[in-house]
């Protein structure tokens, strides 16, 4: 089964900073104090899922932050999901792909696995600012067979707001009816996206 959280108030708060004209990007590098519990979640914007690796543990990826694109996680056992102050790595070390912005970090990471002619790939729908577009962002995706990366982004966004200025963030991904995979997006500063296929 698979397993998705959402760190809502993080998320928020990083949505807020994005508009607001802030980079999502820390220059501070390295690990954290694991003795200070503020520091539990090291990174903004993250989505959580079970890893399909036979380890019986979860992985979480989170927007740029610590010198990484999309820093991850890895946590708990079993029912317990839990968290980590230590960044593991980053999932997308060469970043968003030739669509993105130079410098641009990446925004809510949201998290997906999937198994497809036998072959499980997992899948991350991210925002960033989409390259010479008056700072517009933009959500891409790009996959991968191992959990830990490098994922490979799409070459193109895969929803870019053509409308005015108007952007589009915060991906998310659930399995809808009849096994269709429907992803839902906002899509300026009121308009919610959802699409299925």
């Amino acid at each position: 089964m698979k397993t998705v959280l959402r760190t809502v108030a993080i998320g928020l708060t990083l949505a807020l900073a994005v508009l607001s004209g802030t980079t999502a990007v820390s220059a501070q590098a390295g690990l954290l104090d694991a003795a200070d519990e503020s520091q539990d979640f090291p990174f903004p914007g993250a989505d959580t899922i079970a890893l399909h690796d036979g380890s019986d543990q979860y992985i979480s990826y989170g927007a740029s932050a610590h010198g990484r694109n999309v820093p991850y996680a890895v946590s708990g056992s079993g029912n317990v999901v839990g968290t980590s102050p230590v960044i593991a790595g980053d999932a997308m070390p060469a970043g968003g792909g030739a669509w993105v912005e130079d410098g641009s970090g990446i925004w809510t990471p949201g998290a997906w696995y999937q198994v497809k002619d036998g072959v499980g790939r997992y899948y991350l729908f991210y925002t960033a600012t989409h390259r010479n577009d008056n700072g517009r962002k933009c959500i891409g995706v790009a996959r991968s067979q191992n959990p830990f990366g490098p994922f490979n982004p799409e070459s193109t966004p895969i929803v870019c707001p053509d409308k005015g200025d108007r952007w589009a963030l915060d991906a998310d991904v659930t399995q809808g009816p009849e096994g269709a995979i429907c992803g839902a997006t906002v899509s300026g500063p009121r308009a919610w996206s959802r699409r299925c296929r």
